[in-house]
């Protein structure tokens, strides 16, 4: 029940915007909302056990940090997006686990 109203909040009161180069370890857990160009773009898919994922890299003019989606998204390369996620840590690398992404442009 936790996790949902975590989760409901989240959605509805959606984070300031802030520079990819302010995440850091103290970020974890937190969630943020960033602008920036697709980078590196793929699609992850296992079709035997039922799941997709987008995974991209995001940039703007300070840093650049990796995206999951856990829904397919067609991204092209340098196309500007909002994305709004969780900060996690996944083979020691910073990343947002999204659970929005706005196409803008």
């Amino acid at each position: 029940m936790g996790i949902l109203l975590i989760y409901l909040f989240a959605i509805y009161l959606e984070p300031k915007q802030i520079l990819i180069s302010s995440i850091t370890q103290k970020s974890l857990d937190q969630f943020v909302k960033i602008k920036g160009y697709v980078i590196k773009p793929g699609i992850i898919e296992n079709k035997s056990g039922g799941y997709v994922f987008t995974v991209f890299k995001i940039e703007d003019n300070y840093g650049e940090i990796e995206v999951i989606f856990r829904k397919k998204i067609e991204l092209k390369q340098l196309q500007k997006v909002e994305v709004i996620g969780k900060v996690l840590i996944y083979e020691n690398q910073l990343q947002i686990e999204s659970y929005r992404i706005k196409i803008l442009g």
